[in-house]
């Protein structure tokens, strides 16, 4: 209640939500503005509660969800798999990328959440795709400008994430809990 009261305090949350839109880095920002921005249109960002945001239709919205809905119903289904380490280190990264994904806000910063989980994942295709992913959101906001550029470097990155989330989740299902080793006492 303390944490919940002391949030509802923030600048970002005092102004309140008299806008309609999502934070721009989200999976329908992106995907938003690289449509409008690849047609010749303007991408439609503004500044409000300390973040930019872009207008998206619900259609967007929904499919954010949705995808993030579907991620993390295939990552809960793990937890019916019996225990292993390697398992579990795939449920939490996935579960991470979840978050990601269903956030409505999503900072750069918080894409390198997914790294250390991916570094411990046994798989060179993984670790790859996060090291492009941290170079897609270093050069996203280095670009300058709300132009296609930009948002086709933010919907590439996140087009990973949601690829890494979905290898990661399936990952927990696939591989199963080593037998114990069975000995005979003589």
């Amino acid at each position: 209640t303390v944490a919940l009261g002391g949030l509802l305090l923030t600048p970002g949350f005092r102004e309140g939500r008299s806008f309609d839109g999502v934070q721009v880095e989200t999976l329908a920002g992106g995907l938003a503005g690289l449509a409008r921005t690849m047609s010749g249109a303007e991408p439609g960002v503004f500044g409000a509660a300390g973040s930019i945001y872009v207008e998206v239709p619900f259609a967007l919205i929904a499919l954010q969800v949705t995808v993030a809905a579907v991620l993390l119903a295939v990552t809960l289904s793990a937890l019916r798999r019996p225990f292993s380490w390697e398992r579990a280190l795939s449920f939490l990264a996935a579960a991470v990328g979840v978050l990601l994904i269903a956030s409505p806000l999503l900072s750069a910063q918080f894409v390198f959440w997914l790294a250390p989980f991916i570094v411990l994942v046994e798989s060179a295709r993984l670790r790859l795709a996060m090291v492009v992913t941290s170079v897609l959101t270093l050069l996203t906001w280095s670009i300058g400008g709300f132009g296609v550029a930009f948002f086709l470097s933010l919907t590439l990155r996140n087009l990973l994430i949601v690829a890494m989330t979905a290898v990661l989740a399936t990952t927990g299902l696939r591989r199963t809990a080593p037998e114990p080793a069975m000995t005979t006492a003589t």
